[in-house]
């Protein structure tokens, strides 16, 4: 829609675009739909007005939707990642448009955007929340093969009675054979190792088939629960063997067990969600203070913060951790003496879940919130010199998040101790020269330096906790390019 006033006046020009997909059984459906209005003051209006000589105002409004097919941990569908912005701003002419100053704001805010992969985020830890229900279930068969006395050389892995007395075998020792023997009445009545059954009896008669089917973990869940109860009691240990099958038989490492499609739910990466915000100021003056010497300032303030998680992945984690807050967490993760599924599980996702709850409504760590830039360029239009073009640009950005320190207890990282990394300054300088050959054929050739003096310098791109730089990137250091031209 366009309406216009007296003459050429034009008071206000307002769009709008729709774009929908069409649903169907087999297809995931999305939308985008943006408008957006700019209005000018009538230049009869502006005439009586010293030193502005033009006044504008807009306002744009963005939605959209991206169609993906998307799960949890659980294998539900997500939700489809969404996205609402609006951006306003004002344009000011002054001295018959010499000099042109622009000021806007926007804000973007996105939802159930997918978590980000990074050393500060739970995605970086996520694996273990699939993995971890596979090595659960392999320690509870490893423990099984193991109190029923087939596994006698690994008792450093399933041995937790054993490795809490000292490594000393005598206490369980058979008079018969004279080698220690966990079905023994004195090494099953241990108390370690009435919490190792009942841990035992936790996974297995709790584990999720669907879960177990969704990663393709090779193990019949309820032909392993059928046979492990006939081994609880009193049956042979053979049909727990049978029935976890090729996929864990005894003295098979607990890292042997996982799932067959990489982590992968029907082709597709689980993952988390999060909502996130991002806001600004920018401003923009160009002025040409004579008509062939243009001179540009740009300056902005951005402001990107995590809101909230996504509902489906913390209930899964919250989940979890109630089960190994029972007694499946007390299993160790590689050997007997390692530490418990519960504690592993703690320091690296609850951890992690927690930092990332802790930083929402705080700076995003990959932004640089202050830019500013400064070009100029002038050409000579007469003389010895007509022809020739000079500029130079000034680009600044601003300190960014490297990474962040421990707690005061040092059990995770504190968002509110940033490791910042420092901010970035750079020149770049250029010449050209135009000449017309005839009178519909011009030449041009122009040299481009950029990051003029610098060398290939070492960038910190993120910090351990302990503030020592863990990652670097390569700066570009001095580049130059030389273009030619022709135009007819």
């Amino acid at each position: 829609h366009s309406y216009a006033g007296d003459g050429e006046t034009t008071y206000g020009v307002a769009s709008m675009h729709i774009d929908e997909l069409t649903p169907s059984a087999d297809k995931k459906v999305g939308h985008t739909l943006s408008w957006g209005v700019v209005g000018h003051m009538p230049q009869k209006w502006m005439d009586h007005v010293p030193v502005i000589s033009g006044l504008s105002a807009y306002y744009n409004y963005g939605e959209n939707t991206k169609p993906e097919v998307r799960v949890n941990y659980d294998g539900e569908l997500l939700d489809d990642q969404s996205a609402e912005s609006h951006d306003v701003g004002i344009v000011v002419s002054m001295f018959d448009d010499k000099l042109t100053a622009k000021v806007s704001y926007y804000k973007t805010q996105v939802k159930n955007q997918n978590l980000p992969y990074s050393a500060q985020a739970l995605g970086a830890e996520t694996w273990r929340v699939w993995q971890m229900e596979a090595w659960l279930m392999a320690n509870a068969l490893m423990y099984s093969y193991g109190l029923a006395g087939e596994m006698p050389s690994w008792d450093w892995a399933w041995g937790l009675a054993h490795i809490e007395e000292g490594w000393d075998g005598s206490w369980w020792t058979n008079p018969d054979t004279g080698n220690p023997d966990p079905t023994l009445p004195v090494y099953r009545e241990h108390p370690v190792t009435q919490e190792q059954l009942a841990a035992m009896d936790d996974i297995i008669y709790n584990a999720d088939t669907q879960f177990f089917d969704n990663y393709d973990i090779p193990i019949d869940v309820p032909a392993v629960q059928a046979a492990y109860q006939n081994w609880r009691n009193g049956g042979d240990i053979q049909g727990l063997i049978d029935a976890a099958g090729p996929a864990f038989p005894p003295y098979t490492g607990v890292g042997d067990l996982g799932s067959r499609n990489n982590g992968n739910i029907n082709g597709v990466t689980p993952n988390g969600t999060i909502d996130s915000t991002s806001k600004g100021y920018e401003v923009e003056i160009n002025w040409r203070p004579i008509p062939n010497w243009n001179i540009q300032v740009n300056a902005s303030k951005t402001d990107a913060f995590r809101e909230d998680i996504g509902a489906p992945m913390r209930e899964f984690i919250e989940k979890q951790w109630a089960r190994l807050s029972g007694p499946a967490g007390d299993v160790h993760m590689w050997w007997g003496g390692d530490l418990k599924m519960r504690d592993v599980y703690e320091d690296s996702v609850i951890a992690a879940l927690e930092f990332t709850e802790d930083s929402i409504g705080h700076q995003a760590p990959e932004l640089r919130p202050w830019r500013f830039s400064a070009v100029t360029n002038y050409s000579f239009v007469d003389g010895a010199l007509e022809g020739l073009n000079v500029g130079g640009a000034y680009r600044w950005a601003d300190n960014q998040i490297l990474g962040y320190g421990l707690t005061n207890d040092l059990s995770g990282l504190d968002v509110n101790k940033p490791i910042e990394g420092g901010s970035e300054g750079h020149f770049d300088l250029w010449v050209g020269y135009t000449m017309d050959l005839t009178d519909r054929v011009s030449w041009r050739i122009q040299l481009n330096v950029r990051n003029v003096g610098e060398g290939n310098d070492l960038i910190p791109i993120s910090a351990n906790p302990d503030g020592q730089i863990a990652a670097y990137r390569i700066a570009e250091g001095t580049s130059w390019a030389l273009t030619n031209s022709i135009r007819f």
